[in-house]
């Protein structure tokens, strides 16, 4: 009898200081695992480095810089403002899609894709030199040959003028386009007519020809009636047209959009929605700004 009394005295002891060892635990627990000054993140997480990794990368893409630092708590504030609403990058992508600085970067990224990088300065110097021989052959009498530095030169000049032109919204981007693929520069880097129609499809639809394409494509260059991308021809403008203005250019357009902002190929579904979306539009930055606004372009 005293046995069972002094065990079960002990059992009632031990479950005591078990009970009181646990809730001294938990507490320890729980006073470890309090933070203080954490206060959750904005906008349904949306982190400050986000938004201002966000406007770093707009303004590199389209002007060609980093922006400065009041640049980035002018645009910063504008997203918090308005709670990153779409309408809110819209503004701000348009605000440096309407600068001289975003249609520079346009051209030196067409140029270096279509001739080799030439820039404005090349340009002059091409239009001073062949301006130069033209005077020249005009003393001389060689009035024959003056009818082909006429033409250089108006493709020159159309060359120059492109980002202008653009700019003020007095050509097209099917003509923009146009023009880097119809100059000096662009014969000069791909000589013969075979080389001229491989490459006017690699640059603008970003494949090769298939041999009827090619076909046809050289016989029309050479001034000889053919027939591509079901429209007529005779000439090398009527080439060029019927390049930069058929289905595949724009499909051309949206491939090169995804692969600059998004980095990545355009599943086939964004490239049929995308197609049809720069054939009605022929906006090319309005497209380029709708990639902008996407959760997988700002990263939020």
């Amino acid at each position: 009898m005293r046995f069972s009394l002094l065990l079960f005295f002990t059992l009632l002891l031990l479950s005591a200081c078990w009970l009181g060892c646990t809730k001294d635990a938990v507490e320890t627990i729980h006073m470890d695992t309090t933070i203080t000054n954490n206060d959750p993140p904005p906008y349904f997480g949306v982190s400050e480095v986000q938004i201002n990794n966000y406007i770093n990368r707009m303004y590199i893409d389209l002007i060609g810089r980093a922006p400065s630092q009041d640049e980035i708590l002018t645009a910063h504030d504008y997203l918090i403002s308005h709670d990153l609403s779409a309408a809110a990058k819209d503004t701000l992508i348009q605000q440096l899609i309407s600068t001289r600085s975003y249609f520079n970067v346009l051209f030196s990224l067409t140029s270096a894709d279509f001739i080799n990088g030439s820039d404005s300065a090349l340009i002059a110097y091409q239009i001073a030199v062949i301006k130069l021989i033209y005077h020249y052959d005009s003393l001389a009498g060689n009035t024959a040959i003056l009818i082909f530095y006429q033409y250089e030169l108006y493709r020159l000049q159309k060359l120059q003028d492109v980002t202008d032109a653009f700019m003020n919204g007095s050509i097209s981007v099917n003509e923009y386009f146009a023009a880097f693929l119809d100059n000096y520069f662009y014969d000069q880097l791909n000589m013969g007519t075979e080389n001229f129609v491989k490459a006017a499809f690699g640059d603008l639809l970003l494949r090769s020809p298939t041999q009827s394409e090619l076909f046809n494509g050289v016989t029309m260059v050479d001034n000889n009636p053919a027939f591509l991308f079901q429209t007529d021809g005779d000439s090398k403008g009527d080439f060029v047209t019927i390049v930069t203005t058929n289905d595949e250019f724009y499909e051309g357009l949206v491939i090169k959009a995804y692969n600059q902002l998004l980095l990545r190929d355009a599943t086939s579904q964004e490239l049929t929605a995308g197609t049809i979306a720069m054939q009605v539009s022929k906006d090319y930055p309005a497209f380029q700004k709708e990639l902008m606004k996407t959760a997988e372009y700002a990263g939020f």
